[in-house]
């Protein structure tokens, strides 16, 4: 489970240093003094380019002054998250760490070596308001880390410990969805949130099921199936939720059975295309954190994300949380 709640847990910040990060750390700070976990803000430079191929001899123009530029680049950037490590206040506890590797590797590679429970960072939607290729490294994060990863709204600081929170947890019935739920289960305890929706979204459409139901009727009429003249796509519709609510209310049992007694708990069931019933289901119940598992994403080694289209896991607001593979770090 994604448990935050001890002194030896360590929260993994991915900083670019640029002006708009204040929200990131706002929001890292605020889950940081919530659960008396630590924080390691971790900034990256993009690596020197590569001659080893090069044919003897040859020289790119201002090679030989690039390693003195990269050390006054990384002792500015040494400056700078230090700068902001001090302005934290005095009650959390902060390491800095710059690396020289690509953005999404180093804050691996540290989430790694510091047993981090949790990594977070930021998407800038404006630079890439559709794109989805190789460019964002919460985008790498979110595909291919072997750690929970938080990426906080653009647009304002979340507030974990004055403002109540409702978390969503999408549940494909899986073993992958299980491990969704276990990491949104964890995470409830840690900051002891307000209301847990447990949501499942079946892909039918409402035609799909007036049509299922149409042959299933005929078949009534024509004597191959036992006759129900109650049967119709409403009752088909009603008793489906009611199965699945159940056996989403059995699936967080089997984790936890104080669990339900302890918090507010909602099963939901929706027909329909995911991103649309999940941005839905955000808007209505006013949903601050979503959490998915990795079996969202239809093509791992690429950037494109299928069953929950990525649109759906980065809502106005609402911090959105992709919780690894079971067998993971």
């Amino acid at each position: 489970m994604l448990e935050l709640f001890s002194t030896y847990t360590t929260i993994v910040v991915g900083l670019s240093l640029n002006d708009r990060e204040d929200h990131i750390i706002q929001s890292a700070v605020s889950l940081a003094q919530r659960t008396s976990a630590q924080l390691i803000m971790v900034h990256a430079t993009e690596p020197f380019r590569s001659y080893s191929l090069a044919r003897e001899g040859f020289a790119l123009p201002y090679e030989e002054l690039e390693p003195d530029q990269g050390d006054a680049e990384l002792i500015m950037a040494q400056n700078r998250i230090d700068n902001l490590r001090d302005s934290l206040p005095s009650s959390i506890v902060c390491e800095t760490r710059i690396v020289r590797d690509y953005p999404e590797d180093a804050i691996e590679e540290v989430a790694r070596s510091a047993k981090g429970t949790l990594i977070m960072c930021g998407f800038h939607r404006e630079r890439h308001p559709r794109f989805l290729g190789g460019m964002s490294t919460a985008l790498a994060l979110m595909a291919h880390s072997n750690h929970p990863v938080m990426v906080v709204p653009g647009d304002r600081p979340m507030d974990f410990q004055n403002h109540p929170l409702t978390v969503l947890v999408a549940d494909d019935l899986q073993s992958d969805g299980e491990q969704a739920l276990r990491g949104a289960m964890g995470f409830c305890r840690s900051i002891d949130v307000d209301h847990l929706v447990h949501a499942h979204v079946n892909p039918m459409s409402y035609r799909e099921i007036n049509h299922m139901v149409e042959k299933i009727q005929i078949a009534m009429l024509e004597g191959r199936i036992p006759s129900n003249p109650d049967f119709n796509s409403q009752v088909y519709i009603e008793e489906t939720k009611a199965s699945l609510k159940t056996l989403l209310r059995q699936r967080i049992d089997a984790i936890d059975p104080t669990f339900t007694a302890e918090f507010k708990y909602r099963p939901c069931v929706r027909f329909g295309e995911p991103i649309e019933e999940i941005h839905r289901l955000t808007v209505e119940t006013k949903s601050s954190v979503l959490v998915f598992g990795k079996h969202h994403m239809l093509h791992r080694g690429r950037l494109s994300l299928g069953k929950v289209p990525y649109e759906a896991m980065v809502e106005p607001h609402v911090a959105t949380i992709i919780v690894p593979d079971r067998g993971s770090a």
